[in-house]
């Protein structure tokens, strides 16, 4: 195998490995933001929104079960996982959250996600730092802006979302597209985070 091809299915790898975690994070603020409703509601919702929650995690565990795996089949996996946990979260919407409860879940869900990844590039700095590392200064600046990058794109992101939910007159098919942008718009931020690191020799 060429180095082109290895180097091209590593990246591929970390590419769906970074997805994964992104959904991971979304999927579990969601549950915990679910979980806390859970305790205001009646009975009879209460005990709908607890079935639903045990379908959650179980779609939450299976996705997670493919991380670390490699190939179509980790990903078509973790897709189904993620596809089935949009629908129970849909289905449960319908009957127990408002349109403007269900998008606010979904936008501090997308806004840990990004977090998550800022933290962990941040720590990697502080660690390049901390151990003098030899990495030049000109490459220290280098990452440095590009985490700088990241944070400005994840506000302009969260500044879009808040403005359409703001707006009021969005369907509720355009606010799901919104949010289906602003992974899109994670996941490649995430993926140029994740070059310039891998340039210096560390990944994030």
């Amino acid at each position: 195998m060429s180095n082109n091809t290895q180097n091209s299915k590593t990246q591929s790898h970390y590419a769906f490995t970074r997805w994964a975690k992104g959904r991971l994070a979304e999927m579990n603020h969601t549950m915990e933001v679910l979980d806390s409703k859970a305790s205001q509601l009646d009975a009879e919702t209460k005990e709908t929104v607890s079935a639903t929650l045990d379908q959650m995690r179980q779609k939450y565990s299976d996705l997670e079960k493919t991380v670390t795996d490699k190939g179509n089949e980790a990903k078509t996996k973790a897709t189904k996982a993620w596809d089935d946990f949009e629908t129970a979260f849909e289905g449960l919407k319908e009957s127990t959250l408002s349109k403007k409860e269900a998008f606010d879940m979904r936008i501090a869900a997308q806004r840990r996600a990004w977090q998550q990844s800022i933290e962990a590039y941040e720590a990697i700095l502080e660690q390049i730092d901390d151990q003098q590392r030899q990495i030049d200064d000109q490459q220290r600046q280098k990452l440095k802006v590009a985490l700088e990058k990241f944070k400005q794109k994840r506000d302009a992101v969260a500044t879009r979302l808040d403005a359409l939910h703001q707006a009021g007159s969005e369907s509720q098919k355009g606010l799901s597209q919104a949010l289906k942008e602003s992974r899109a718009a994670f996941e490649k931020a995430a993926n140029t985070m994740h070059e310039n690191f891998s340039d210096a020799g560390h990944k994030g």
